[in-house]
């Protein structure tokens, strides 16, 4: 049992090492800071923006119902008495 709470200690000694010293590494050699400078332009104009006007009238919804005089049961009733296939 000694060997084994040994052996857990370097690696989590190892473990720690390497998350404490591994990024600062890294970072060290990718961390560049890249400053650039413009000078201030200045655009003068205007926004174009098109000039024509749609005007579309709204068509008017004049419906009325409409009273269907003649029935339907005799087609109805046909189309129930068929075989369907």
């Amino acid at each position: 049992m000694k060997w084994w709470s040994k052996l857990m200690v370097c690696v989590s000694a190892l473990a720690l090492v390497t998350l404490i010293v591994g990024p600062h590494a890294s970072w060290a050699k990718t961390k560049r800071r890249v400053y650039l400078e413009f000078e201030a332009a200045v655009v003068e104009g205007r926004v174009q923006r098109p000039e024509a006007v749609y005007i579309i009238q709204r068509a008017g919804l004049d419906f009325t119902t409409q009273i269907r005089k003649e029935s339907f049961l005799k087609e109805i009733t046909e189309s129930v008495r068929k075989k369907p296939f």
